[in-house]
């Protein structure tokens, strides 16, 4: 259980340190699809420019983003990280600028919250988790459109755990700001290893960490779990196969027709992702507590009593993806009235909930940012650039 990672509410935000720094040893847990403001996505800001060893155009896309939290999750911690000391010092000025401009905001930067809003660098974060984490890498192109590959502490030995420190304090959502693509990073012009993994960190948040959550179908042939994959997708559901970025997948999660990489619900069988667990309170309450707390509702299909008597399993199993599915609408509908609620405060209303400070449990009792939706307005996640699904600008 040494090995079990629980800080993430999200797995993307923990599956890139998993593989570049902790060999995927980690045991993460999925979560039952992609939501909007949770995990990992790029923001690009096309006018980006550094000059003077800061980025002006990436610290006030800072403070719009961080408006934009405040107004669509109020009850959510968040930190900003910037690459640099002196980008540090450019993002705070903006901000006190914001404040000055805003005071209707000043509860959300009462520094006796909880857990306060910060601004630091990439040496001072250490030690620090908010749910959520903006970056701004800062280097960029010059106005002359050149790029040095000059990352400042990135640069420097060391400089590969310095971004692993920062990149794993969010607890439910990052949002990269950057005014570089992958393919301005050099690769040839540098051999520092936290260079590299800068350039693939980005890669990786363009694509929202897709390539590490997404399920693989197994190709075995007579394998019990696609022998109950099957009779799902018979009732007229999408089923996909092995979901999860470690040892810990949910063997079938399903979803309604249609609808891609949203579950409602996660189906175990007794293979090899319910042999993981080394003892049975391992298998059978902590690993299904941690799944139920990633908004999973978990059924058991025991393949003897599958066997044995299928027409009552089957039974079984369809009464729970009807009743599962049912709960599942109820949560969007609350979304939507939620996302209404902050639409009208926005627009000089008071709201159901006001802008002040929420704090929001789900119904596992953990504290959560959205009830699963997670509906926003005046954004969209998948706008973007080169055909990025996880670009924003």
């Amino acid at each position: 259980m040494l090995l079990w990672h629980y800080r993430s509410r999200d797995e993307s935000l923990i599956a890139f340190s998993n593989r570049e720094i902790y060999g995927n040893k980690l045991i993460t847990f999925p979560g039952c699809g992609r939501q909007p403001d949770r995990g990992i996505e790029y923001v690009l800001v096309e006018n980006g420019i550094y000059r003077d060893r800061s980025n002006v155009a990436e610290a006030d896309r800072c403070v719009e983003l961080i408006r934009e939290h405040i107004l669509l999750h109020p009850e959510r911690s968040l930190g900003v990280v910037a690459f640099s000391e002196k980008q540090q010092s450019v993002i705070e000025n903006a901000v006190g600028r914001f404040r000055l401009q805003h005071p209707e905001y000043e509860d959300f930067f009462d520094e006796e919250r909880e857990e306060p809003f910060f601004v630091k660098n990439l040496e001072n974060v250490q030690g620090d988790e908010r749910d959520t984490i903006l970056f701004s890498i800062c280097y960029a192109k010059n106005e002359q459109g050149r790029m040095y590959m000059r990352f400042g502490p990135l640069g420097a030995a060391g400089g590969e755990r310095r971004l692993n420190v920062a990149i794993t304090r969010a607890k439910y959502n990052v949002k990269l700001v950057g005014s570089i693509l992958p393919e301005d990073i050099d690769l040839t012009r540098t051999q520092a290893e936290g260079v590299r993994m800068l350039r693939d960190y980005i890669a990786f948040a363009m694509v929202g960490g897709a390539e590490h959550s997404a399920g693989k179908d197994r190709a075995e042939e007579g394998c019990f779990e696609d022998v109950v994959a099957e009779f799902i997708r018979q009732q007229g559901y999408t089923v996909r196969r092995n979901v999860g970025a470690s040892r810990c997948r949910v063997d079938i999660a399903v979803g309604e027709n249609g609808v891609n990489d949203s579950f409602f619900a996660g189906i175990e069988c007794d293979g090899d992702s319910y042999t993981m667990g080394r003892t049975v309170r391992e298998r059978d309450v902590l690993k299904k507590a941690m799944l139920r707390s990633m908004g999973w509702r978990m059924h058991h299909v025991w393949s003897f009593n599958w066997f044995r008597m299928p027409e009552e399993e089957k039974q079984r199993l369809t009464e729970f993806l009807i009743q599962s599915s049912l709960v599942k609408r109820g949560k969007a509908r609350k979304g939507r009235v939620r996302a209404n609620d902050r639409a009208y405060e926005e627009y000089g209303g008071t709201g159901a909930g006001g802008i002040g400070l929420r704090s929001g449990t789900d119904e596992t009792g953990l504290r959560s940012g959205t009830d699963g939706t997670g509906l926003r307005s005046g954004t969209d996640n998948c706008s973007g650039r080169n055909g990025k699904a996880h670009v924003r600008v």
